[in-house]
């Protein structure tokens, strides 16, 4: 009877841990611009994004800015790349080899993706672009370095042309050449502070470089990508004492 006993309690805790294993587990929250977990929820899905002081994108000033001291040398090695470009769900996404990148206060990042936002995430002056175009680099220890250009309408094709004509479907995944020099400003004179990824779960301790010339692209170019993201950008956040500075 004891064996019987034993067996009987071994067959009940089994059936409750297989029960346990079976329920249903707790939908991680999925943010968003415009639906559910909103900008000002994003909180929710990540504290930071509510409680950080040092949050991204902000308003950027030409007669706020103060000149860069000292100067931090901006270096941009870009070349012709092959890249994929995907639909993350939140923006168009062109994935880079290894072979790109930056060197910004004697300090190496390599460029990794860059993606759109519509409109800018930046004011410059108090106003917005059409879109914007986010590099992502990565140093060797972890750090990011984000290269943001503001992209206003122009009237013929850009060199973005070959990306934003291009864009994939949900869960597609394309190859697209990149001339990734061509895509800079004339000018590298930019804005420089300490920010945030504007998306969750808007880590700190990014190094942002905000090119204060825009370039443009094409109507047909900004109109394909706002077909699929007509608002997929964050509201400018508090500066909370930062300083901004502007680099030649």
């Amino acid at each position: 009877m004891g064996i019987a006993r034993m067996c009987l309690s071994t067959v009940l805790l089994l059936g409750v841990l297989a029960r346990a294993e079976d329920a249903p587990k707790p939908e991680e929250k999925h943010w968003s611009y415009l639906h559910g977990i909103t900008p000002t929820k994003w909180g929710e899905v990540s504290p930071t994004c509510a409680t950080g002081g040092h949050q991204s994108p902000i308003a950027l000033s030409t007669k706020q800015a103060k000149p860069q001291a000292p100067a931090q040398p901006l270096e941009l090695s870009w070349t012709k790349a092959t890249g994929e470009l995907v639909d993350t769900g939140h923006s168009d996404q062109v994935n880079l080899p290894p072979g790109s990148f930056i060197t910004y206060g004697g300090k190496r990042y390599e460029l990794q993706q860059f993606h759109f936002h519509s409109p800018s995430e930046h004011t410059i002056d108090g106003k917005h672009a059409p879109l914007e175009a986010h590099f992502v680099h990565r140093s060797e220890d972890g750090k990011l370095a984000v290269v943001g250009i503001l992209l206003k309408q122009g009237t013929s094709p850009s060199p973005f042309a070959p990306v934003l004509t291009a864009l994939p479907a949900t869960g597609e995944k394309k190859s697209v050449e990149v001339d990734l020099p061509a895509l800079l400003p004339k000018s590298t004179r930019h804005f420089a502070y300490a920010g945030s990824l504007t998306t969750p779960p808007c880590s700190e301790d990014v190094q942002w470089i905000v090119m204060l010339d825009e370039d443009a692209v094409s109507k047909p170019e900004i109109a394909g990508f706002q077909a699929k993201y007509a608002k997929n950008a964050r509201p400018v956040q508090p500066l909370k004492g930062r300083t901004v500075a502007i680099a030649p």
